[in-house]
């Protein structure tokens, strides 16, 4: 197996949280990308489980960029609030939260014997409501954070080290939750709009250094 393999939590979480099922941890470097062994050589689960990892990871950057421009995150944090609704349905707002220590994947349910429908329905259930608890919780974090910083811009201070601090705490909010695919590809292409002149710009400044 990997040295990156799944680390499961060998403590046994509190009762409300063991409804979500064991959580895992994501290696803290990305792992080197799986090399195939000739034109049909196939990923081992190893190489898989890697390659996993560095799309997990590499999301998980784009996120924390993303606390860069706060009308993209608080439209992106609205599009998790949309989805999620009254009803918990947390399948299409995000793959996974960070909670003590520990990464939870929206519908993981703790092992048990789930053969009759209706009983793992009833568990699922349960543990959407939990899934759905923590992240209003992380997602209020966000939100509170973001009116700090429009109070900054709007006293301008934006750009201070006061902000600068408050920046870093959303950054580090944002870390802690990976968004569904549909809902961070659209903030993705948002960002990658609003950053499409800058872009333009120090290609254009590149250019100009490179030429004899």
């Amino acid at each position: 197996m990997s040295s990156l393999a799944i680390k499961h939590l060998n403590n046994l979480p509190s009762a409300p949280a063991a409804r979500l099922g064991l959580g895992f941890t994501l290696p803290t470097e990305i792992p080197p990308f799986p090399l195939l062994d000739g034109p049909k050589g196939l990923l081992t689960a190893s190489d898989e489980q890697d390659l996993g990892y560095r799309i997990l990871l590499g999301q998980l950057e784009l996120v924390r960029a993303l606390a860069a421009d706060t009308g993209i995150v608080s439209a992106m944090v609205q599009e998790i609030w949309d989805a999620m609704g009254e009803q918990d349905n947390v399948d299409k707002a995000v793959a996974l939260i960070f909670h003590e220590g520990a990464w939870l994947r929206v519908g993981t349910l703790p092992e048990g014997d789930y053969s009759n429908k209706n009983l793992r329905k009833a568990a699922k259930a349960v543990a959407d409501e939990e899934f759905a608890a923590l992240l209003r919780r992380k997602l209020n974090g966000i939100q509170t954070l973001i009116s700090e910083l429009r109070g900054y811009a709007a006293e301008g201070m934006d750009g201070t080290l006061f902000s600068a601090a408050v920046r870093d705490e959303l950054r580090q909010k944002l870390s802690e939750i990976l968004p569904y695919d549909f809902i961070l590809n659209r903030a993705a292409d948002r960002f990658r709009v609003n950053c499409k002149e800058l872009t333009s710009r120090t290609r254009d400044l590149i250019a100009d250094f490179g030429a004899p």
